[in-house]
């Protein structure tokens, strides 16, 4: 079976890729928090230096970034940019110099601030 990561794997977005997609592609969830019952394989990290040698160990056919931060939750700056531009480009940088050659979907949510 081809592999996905998918990035996000907590938000709404990426539950319902999983509940769609799980029973065509090995899914793997890429996730700083815990397992919410699903049928994918967990991937934890815990800083973004983690995320090239996770490329290079999964070699996914497809990553799918839907992490993202809304703000709703009173977030820093700081980690506005590091889940929302950061993580992309890591991931980005980590399949050029692990040369996983696969698909890479980004994927982007817009709320209004007072949601």
């Amino acid at each position: 079976m081809k592999k996905i990561l998918l990035t996000g794997g907590t938000s709404y977005l990426a539950r319902n890729l999983v509940g769609y997609l799980h029973e065509t592609f090995d899914i793997y969830l890429l996730t700083r928090s815990g397992p919410n019952d699903c049928h994918c394989k967990y991937v934890s990290f815990q800083s973004l230096n983690d995320i090239p040698s996770i490329i290079e160990d999964i070699a996914p056919d497809i990553i799918i970034h839907t992490a993202c931060v809304y703000g709703r939750s009173n977030e820093t700056l700081s980690e506005h940019y590091s889940v929302n531009l950061n993580l992309g480009l890591i991931l980005l940088q980590s399949l050029m110099k692990t040369n996983v050659g696969c698909k890479f979907i980004n994927c982007g949510t817009s709320l209004p601030v007072h949601t």
